[in-house]
C-alpha cells in the first residue's frame, strides 16, 4: 500500500516542480515589464531602457540614472545583457533578454525574451495503472516555456523549448498572449 502511494505522490511532486519553475518564467518577465514602465516615467527624454544593464545599479546604489536605474539586481541586470546576450537571476531558473529597435534615444520600444535555463525531467505519465503497478515509464526532458514581453505590456508565451537566441520583435509579437493561453488551456 505504501509504495503504489510514495509512486503517486513522487509523480506528483515532480509536475508540481515543474510547474512551480514554469511560473518564474512569467513572474520574472512582469517584473521586467513593470521595470521598464517605470524606467520610462522616471526617464522621459530616454525612453525605454535598451537593455538589461541599464536596469541594475553599482553595489548599494542609492541614486538612480538613466545609465544605471538601481530597479533590479546585478545578477539579473549583468553587463553580458546587452544585444543577443543574456542574464540570469539568482532568484529563478530562467534567464532574462532585452532589446530595442531604437538606436538612439529617446527608445520608444522594447521587447523582453525570458528562456528556461535547462530542461527538467518528469515521469512520462502514461496511464494510471502503469504508476499504479509501478511500472516504470521513461522519463523525458521537459522544457518549460519560453515567454516574452514588449511595449504593450501583454506577456506572450512561446514554446516548450530552451531558446538559443533570444525573440526578434516580430517572433514575440506573434506568440499568443499568457491570458489567451489560459483560457485555452484545459481545451
Amino acid at each position: 500500500m505504501a509504495l503504489p502511494l510514495a509512486a503517486i505522490i513522487l509523480t506528483n511532486l515532480q509536475r508540481g516542480q515543474l510547474s512551480r519553475c514554469e511560473a518564474d518564467g512569467p513572474w520574472g518577465l512582469r517584473m521586467l515589464i513593470t521595470n521598464e514602465i517605470a524606467y520610462s516615467t522616471a526617464f522621459l527624454d530616454v525612453g525605454y531602457a535598451p537593455n538589461l544593464s541599464v536596469l541594475g545599479g553599482e553595489p548599494g546604489c542609492s541614486e538612480s540614472s538613466p545609465e544605471r536605474a538601481c530597479l533590479v539586481d546585478n545578477a539579473l541586470a549583468c553587463s553580458e545583457g546587452v544585444g543577443e546576450g543574456w542574464c540570469s537571476s539568482n532568484y529563478n531558473s530562467y534567464r532574462y533578454n532585452i532589446q530595442t529597435s531604437s538606436s538612439r534615444v529617446p527608445h520608444e520600444d522594447f521587447w523582453i525574451s525570458a528562456s528556461p535555463t535547462k530542461a527538467s525531467f518528469v515521469a512520462n505519465d502514461g496511464d494510471f495503472w502503469r504508476r499504479f503497478l509501478l511500472l516504470r515509464a521513461p522519463a523525458k526532458a521537459v522544457a518549460a516555456r519560453s515567454y516574452c514581453g514588449a511595449d504593450d505590456g501583454d506577456p506572450r508565451v512561446g514554446a516548450e523549448r530552451i531558446l538559443s537566441r533570444p525573440f526578434s520583435k516580430a517572433e514575440c509579437l506573434a506568440l499568443r498572449s499568457v491570458w489567451a493561453h489560459d483560457r485555452t488551456a484545459g481545451d
